[in-house]
């Protein structure tokens, strides 16, 4: 779940949100996203890495993964602890962010469409539409 986070960029609440029924494994992508000023119900790419993780937890619940969040929150910790570094859930929004942000040629436009935020540019905001596979092979370009 945590290599999860790393790999989309969303966040933690959206990642147990996410349900069976919203995963496109043919197109590879999923839908989830909560209410924010910026929207909601967000397409997000699924990187490769993440693609078989995806497949072996979908199952016939109505969501994807059973845990909560302090179960999430208990285990990422206990990483952080093990290599004596701080942070929180959050942070891993951040370092997503920013290392998409470092990808060359990239456009900001892509990243926020990914992550969900809005974008002040008109002409980016209502006339640019990126389609599923354009947003995937950026997101497959992210390394860790």
């Amino acid at each position: 779940m945590i290599l999860m986070l790393f790999y989309s960029g969303m966040r933690s609440a959206d990642l147990l949100r996410i349900e069976n029924k919203n995963i496109n494994l043919k197109e590879r992508y999923f839908v989830t996203g909560s209410k924010t000023e910026a929207g909601m119900n967000r397409q997000i790419p699924i990187h490769h890495l993440i693609f078989p993780i995806i497949k072996k937890f979908m199952n016939d619940d109505k969501y994807l993964f059973k845990e909560k969040y302090d179960s999430l929150r208990y285990h990422f910790d206990k990483i952080l602890s093990e290599y004596n570094t701080s942070g929180n859930l959050h942070s891993i929004r951040h370092t997503f962010i920013t290392k998409m942000r470092r990808l060359k040629n990239e456009s900001a436009s892509k990243i926020k469409k990914i992550v969900g935020h809005r974008e002040k540019d008109i002409t980016d905001g209502v006339y640019t539409h990126w389609t599923i596979k354009e947003l995937r092979d950026v997101i497959n370009k992210l390394v860790y």
